[in-house]
């Protein structure tokens, strides 16, 4: 009786905290993706987003996320319109940015400044 009720609660608890294909996707598959630094790696993780969000709807934290990787890939077009959508739509704050971003000094005194202060003044 006991090994039933053993195996019952560990079926349980399998099922209440499995993740997912969804949040593997999110937690693991794109930040590993990421972590590789390659345009190549970089792009899927940009096409699995795009996916998710056909299914779930915009996705404003793993967007943040992205944002890093999309500068240093010289990825301008999704950069600035990614970053609009979070200004505009998600409150996204300059003051609470971390100043050791990559892009940080860029779109607060550098050649991306200018553009963002113009599009949201």
């Amino acid at each position: 009786m006991k090994i039933f009720l053993s195996s019952q609660l560990n079926f349980f608890l399998d099922l209440t905290y499995s993740q997912t294909e969804e949040d593997i996707i999110l937690t693991k598959t794109i930040p590993n993706l990421l972590q590789n630094q390659t345009k190549e790696d970089y792009l899927k993780a940009i096409k699995l987003l795009l996916n998710l969000e056909l299914k779930n709807g915009y996705l404003p934290e793993q967007k943040f996320k992205l944002l890093s990787s999309s500068y240093s890939h010289k990825d301008m077009v999704f950069f600035k319109k990614e970053l609009l959508k979070l200004v505009e739509n998600y409150g996204f704050d300059l003051i609470l940015l971390d100043k050791r971003i990559v892009y940080y000094d860029a779109i607060t005194t550098g050649e991306m400044s200018a553009w963002l202060r113009k599009k949201h003044p």
